[in-house]
């Protein structure tokens, strides 16, 4: 993916009549109860949200779920929806979670609650005589196209010939070294590049030492040089090992492996972590996530969705998002 996926906000209302539910839950229909909406930002993109019940067939009074479905998609194509449902008048929300579609499958969302709950008058969930269920958060489109792998890359990633090494670790303490290839440094890294060709010790040794990194991380960034898959490192201690990639991109102006980073975190981005990815966004000084953060807080901030650790967020970048929202 050359960029970031452009967060598409959704904001939708569903109103179920009593009557109908009532109808449903008792005439064991098999096919759950529908309403479909239709997109203006996404013209060829339609939703719907269904009520079902849990075992409705051999329980009294079964539980009641919501379930989420999108239509239309195109080849290589998937959908991934951040979100949640509430229904406000009761005070009910779904955490908000995500759901990824190749298809028109049903997305089993969450349960809301018992039958007999939902008509219960005194818990708020029908008022009027409607169920309204409302659905607030964002929407990416992305390709599921795999990135063919460089045959050149794959042929010098399993050569053990290679001139140059990278002994990693902190000062003083002993190290592990990572054999690499010049070339392959030069053409990613100008700042190795540097090191490499200028008359200096490291080239005389044909050793570089990385000291304010561990060796999980260079690993990684040097397989990544290579066109290897490094996505189990990212996924583990989720935030860290990225936020240390991105550090090391950085410092060495590897771009591709800053671009990839920060669209890993970026497709990471939630209510519950977005906080610490703007405080490292912006000590990383990586603005293109940055800004992408920015978006996300008005979204949240608009859709009245809870954002936690508010008060840890940069005091510069909190005022920047003041602004905005005040206007």
């Amino acid at each position: 993916m050359n960029a970031l996926s452009v967060p598409i906000e959704i904001n939708e209302t569903w109103e179920f009549f009593k009557n109908d539910l009532k109808f449903f839950f008792h005439s064991y229909k098999l096919k759950p109860l529908c309403q479909t909406k239709f997109d203006k930002k996404l013209p060829r993109i339609s939703y719907s949200l269904a009520i079902d019940t849990e075992y409705k067939r051999s329980i009294e009074n079964p539980d009641v779920a919501i379930y989420f479905r999108l239509f239309n998609l195109n080849k290589n194509e998937r959908i991934r929806v951040d979100n949640l449902f509430c229904v406000k008048s009761s005070g009910f929300s779904t955490s908000y979670s995500t759901g990824t579609f190749n298809s028109g499958e049903y997305y089993r969302h969450e349960i809301i609650c018992s039958e007999d709950v939902i008509f219960n008058p005194e818990n708020n969930f029908i008022v009027n005589c409607y169920m309204t269920v409302e659905m607030n958060g964002v929407l990416y489109i992305e390709s599921s196209e795999e990135i063919p792998r460089q045959s050149l890359s794959q042929f010098l990633w399993n050569n053990d010939v290679r001139d140059f090494i990278l002994s990693v670790g902190e000062k003083n303490k002993i190290k592990k070294d990572i054999e690499v290839h010049k070339c392959v440094l030069s053409c990613r890294s100008p700042v190795f590049d540097r090191i490499i060709k200028t008359n200096m010790k490291e080239k005389a040794e044909g050793k570089v030492e990385i000291i304010d990194f561990n060796y999980e991380t260079v690993n990684a960034a040097i397989a990544f040089c290579y066109d290897q898959n490094i996505s189990q490192f990212l996924d583990t201690n989720f935030p860290t090992n990225a936020f240390s990639l991105l550090q090391f991109a950085g410092k060495y102006f590897i771009n591709d492996l800053q671009e990839t980073t920060e669209n890993f975190l970026a497709k990471s981005v939630s209510p519950l972590n977005i906080v610490q990815i703007t405080n490292t966004a912006i000590e990383k000084y990586s603005t293109k996530l940055e800004n992408y953060c920015f978006n996300h807080y008005l979204i949240f901030f608009k859709q009245e969705i809870p954002v936690e650790n508010m008060d840890l967020l940069d005091k510069e970048f909190a005022e920047k998002l003041q602004k905005e929202l005040g206007q």
